[in-house]
């Protein structure tokens, strides 16, 4: 009778009326039809509004006086709520012009709780329209004039003035210059993100923002594609915006300088040099003030050799960076290794006078069309995550060998030997055989494994490898699934965990299935 009732929602009125079915079934036909009038009461009077905000001035000096009937006065306060939390910012501005009520309801609910405003719909508005939208929010923290043609910047501390607005951005705004920049900060000291992507800057302005009164608290700083900013004002900004932690230079001219990290007050955590085509052909930060935590030097044409002493950082990105030859890290804490595209990367090792061996804690691998690591530097960098990887793909590395599968599948791997070179040497056939053979019985923690393309390594070790993983998920997805009836009360009994693990054991522990899983790879 009522197929959209929660099942558990209708158990428990159930047992609040008494467990009656006779009360229980009154009792849901009385709030379905309640329900259904409420629903009505408020479609007619939306419809009825917004026709009559939609009325010409013509139409409405037609109008007989006093023959105009606000439709929404018959609504309550929770009823009108209900309204307004479906509607988009365009549509509320016109139900604000239906009447006197309307708005003041309107700005004291749906107006107040509005916290983003992105004013991008409107690119086409004069400035005066713009900031009269932006008058109508008083508790907005978030304003984007992204793609604006907005120019009326000194005029938006008094529009703003008592708010505590934390986070704006006038990315792709052309008409704002180096003399803007001060002003912006006359928005309050609450100000912590500014997004300047795209606008015709020079480091006039970055000097502007370094010396504001209220930079203090400044932590996100975003100049994608700003072309005519260089190295030395974005160190100005750095030496002065202490609390700076988040700083977006994609694109950009900024060349070595921008690494060396001297000020021991630094907070940068987050960096992106992705397509900064002035980095230097060897590029090293070994710093002992660097804290970045996430680092992208994706798609720099010039890179050749990368070598990075950071023992904070987590999530390194170095895809599509196609001439990249050599990357030696020192980065005991590493979770997320990107390398996509990096077409000519041949060696990942450990930096020697750092560590003897690759030390990471990795999580998710991505090395497709790494055509040239070799199969040494895979047996490094899987050697060093053997505990913690759960996401490896690995389409079109034709260097993978059998010996790296037999490692890859192994839950704990023995420490790599260094020899005379510094570098282990590669197990011999025989014995990655027999660790491919003995690997059925190791458990692993791999949630995701993509070989394809692999030519280096045996069609027998990828379909082994590729069973397994999907056998360990199905294990998972059972014992969660085990877990979950545990913990919604059901009958299973703490025994019966105990008494299927040997089931569950030779159930997964059959020969190779023909039918691989063809879901799609991690993605670039």
């Amino acid at each position: 009778m009522f197929p959209s009732v929660d099942r558990e929602v209708l158990s428990a009125i159930f047992s609040s009326c008494g467990r009656s079915f006779e009360a229980t079934v009154e009792y849901m036909l009385a709030n379905d039809a309640a329900e259904s009038r409420d629903e009505k009461q408020i479609q007619s009077a939306l419809c009825a509004s917004l026709a009559d905000a939609a009325l010409s001035d013509d139409d409405r000096a037609a109008s007989p006086p006093g023959g105009r009937v606000d439709s929404l006065s018959a609504l309550s306060a929770d009823l009108f709520a209900l309204i307004t939390d479906h509607l988009n910012l365009f549509e509320l501005a016109r139900l604000a012009a239906v009447s006197r009520d309307a708005r003041a309801q309107i700005e004291s609910g749906a107006f107040a709780r509005v916290d983003k405003l992105d004013l991008a719909r409107y690119s086409d508005w004069p400035d005066w329209r713009l900031m009269r939208m932006l008058a109508r929010f008083p508790s907005t923290t978030n304003i984007s004039f992204r793609n604006t043609a907005f120019k009326s910047f000194d005029q938006l501390a008094a529009v703003c003035f008592g708010r505590r607005v934390r986070q704006i951005s006038f990315a792709g705004c052309s008409e704002i210059q180096d003399r803007h920049c001060h002003e912006l900060f006359g928005l309050g000291e609450h100000l912590t993100a500014l997004d300047l992507s795209a606008c015709e800057l020079t480091d006039d302005g970055l000097e502007q923002i370094a010396t504001a009164r209220h930079n203090a608290e400044l932590t996100t700083l975003t100049l994608a594609q700003c072309r005519y900013i260089s190295s030395m004002g974005v160190g100005r900004v750095l030496d002065r915006c202490t609390n700076l932690q988040r700083m977006d230079l994609k694109g950009t001219n900024v060349t070595r300088t921008i690494l060396q990290f001297t000020q021991q007050q630094s907070k940068l955590a987050w960096l992106n040099l992705s397509t900064c085509k002035k980095l230097p052909a060897e590029l090293s930060i070994q710093s002992p003030f660097c804290q970045l935590v996430w680092l992208n030097l994706g798609a720099n044409p010039n890179l050749r050799a990368v070598s990075l002493s950071i023992p904070t950082l987590t999530h390194l990105n170095l895809s599509n960076s196609k001439h990249v030859q050599s990357l030696s890290i020192y980065t005991p804490g590493l979770r997320v290794l990107n390398l996509n595209g990096c077409l000519t990367l041949s060696s990942v090792a450990t930096i020697p006078h750092h560590s003897r061996v690759l030390l990471t804690r990795l999580e998710d691998v991505n090395a497709n069309l790494c055509r040239s690591i070799s199969a040494l530097s895979f047996q490094h960098l899987l050697a060093s995550a053997a505990d913690t990887l759960t996401h490896l793909s690995c389409r079109g590395c034709i260097l993978l060998s059998d010996a790296n599968i037999a490692l890859l599948l192994h839950a704990r791997a023995a420490p790599v030997a260094i020899g005379a070179n510094g570098l282990s040497p590669v197990p011999s056939a025989p014995v990655a055989a027999d660790a491919a053979e003995g690997a059925a019985a190791a458990p692993t923690r791999l949630e995701w494994l993509d070989l394809s393309g692999c030519k280096a390594a045996s069609a027998s070790s990828v379909m082994l490898a590729t069973r397994m993983v999907a056998d360990a998920n199905q294990r998972r997805a059972a014992v969660s699934s085990r877990e979950q009836r545990w913990d919604d009360g059901g009958d299973l009994r703490p025994s019966a965990f105990a008494a299927s693990s040997d089931d569950d054991h030779d159930q997964w522990s059959g020969g190779l299935d023909d039918d691989l899983s063809d879901s799609e790879p991690l993605a670039a």
